[in-house]
C-alpha cells in the first residue's frame, strides 16, 4: 500500500505539471463592450490557430450572423470539406455583461443544457472600422481571424495578427484559411 508520502510526492508533480502548463498559454481577455448588433452580417475566416471551429473544413469557410435578440445571434456556417460542402446552423450567446464572452452551440436546442455542447466564441479584439474581428477561446488554444470581405489588405491582417500577439498568440502558429478567387456559391444559411 503506497505511503502518504508518496501522494505528496504525485500531487506536488501534479501541480507543478499544471503550474507549467498555464505560465506558456495566454490569457486572453474578451473586449469591454459588444453589441451584438455589430456582428451581424456574413463573415469570411482568414487565419487560425489551433484546433479548429469545425473540424472538418479544408478552405471557404463562412459563417452568417443573424440578430435573434438582445442577447442571441443564430449562426449560419458553411465551409468545404474533402467530401463537399458542410452547412451548420448554430446559436451564439452573450452574456448579461454585455461584453466579448459569447457562447456558440450547433447541437439542437433540445441538448442547450448540457455545458458540453457550448463552445467559446470571445471576441477578443475587433478592427475600429469593424472591418476585421479577432476570436477565441478562454483557454487560449484556439483563435480565428474573421473579416467582412474575402480579404484583408496588409495592414489590417498585421493589425489583426498584432491583436492576436498582444493577447499572448504566437502568431507564427497561424495558417491561411483558403478562399476562392474567384466568386462562391458556399452561403451559408441555404
Amino acid at each position: 500500500m503506497p505511503t502518504a508520502k508518496w501522494y505528496c510526492v504525485v500531487v506536488a508533480a501534479a501541480l507543478a505539471t499544471v503550474g507549467a502548463e498555464g505560465a506558456g498559454s495566454p490569457q486572453p481577455t474578451a473586449v469591454e463592450h459588444l453589441d451584438l448588433r455589430g456582428l451581424e452580417g456574413s463573415w469570411f475566416e482568414l487565419s487560425s490557430a489551433g484546433p479548429p471551429t469545425l473540424p472538418r473544413c479544408v478552405r471557404d469557410t463562412r459563417h452568417r450572423f443573424v440578430g435573434d435578440g438582445a442577447r442571441a445571434v443564430r449562426v449560419y456556417t458553411a465551409c468545404t470539406t474533402e467530401r463537399g460542402v458542410s452547412r451548420r446552423r448554430g446559436r451564439l450567446e452573450g452574456t448579461r455583461a454585455n461584453d466579448g464572452r459569447l457562447a456558440l452551440r450547433y447541437a439542437p436546442l433540445l441538448l442547450a443544457w448540457l455545458p458540453s455542447v457550448w463552445s467559446d466564441f470571445w471576441v477578443l479584439a475587433r478592427a475600429s472600422d469593424g472591418r476585421w474581428i479577432l476570436v477565441g477561446d478562454r483557454r487560449g488554444q484556439a483563435v480565428s481571424v474573421l473579416a467582412r470581405e474575402i480579404a484583408l489588405d496588409e495592414a489590417g491582417l498585421a493589425a489583426a495578427l498584432a491583436a492576436a500577439r498582444g493577447q499572448g498568440y504566437a502568431t507564427d502558429r497561424f495558417h491561411p484559411v483558403p478562399q476562392p478567387s474567384a466568386p462562391s456559391v458556399l452561403v451559408p444559411g441555404s
